[in-house]
């Protein structure tokens, strides 16, 4: 990692507060439960489903983030988050490759 090689990082890391530890090893004790889970949830759903789920997870985010940090977005943002939103919409599984009745290959 270049971040242990940067002395000002590491500087910044010998005068962390407390709180500041403490906020980060939240932000990654929740990060790996949302890994885990998500491994989780793919192994156990439809690529569909998932993808639901998914969105539907990002959605509640947007609209806490909205609520908290409204002045921080700016048109090209949510412009951005839409475009994020809808192309999920648009997502089809993929034909079983050994569907019955279709050559593997193209003729």
């Amino acid at each position: 990692f270049h971040f242990f090689h940067d002395p000002d990082e590491m500087a910044a890391l010998k005068t962390m507060s407390a709180g500041a530890a403490f906020a980060i090893s939240v932000c990654v004790a929740l990060a790996m439960g949302m890994s885990s889970f998500a491994r989780m949830a793919q192994s156990r759903l439809s690529g569909e489903r998932f993808t639901v789920v998914g969105n539907t997870c990002k959605i509640l985010t947007i609209f806490v983030n909205v609520s908290l940090w409204e002045n921080n977005v700016t048109i090209l943002g949510r412009g951005s988050l839409i475009v994020g939103l809808v192309a999920p919409c648009f997502y089809r599984q993929a034909a079983s490759k050994d569907a019955p009745g279709q050559p593997l290959l193209p003729q």
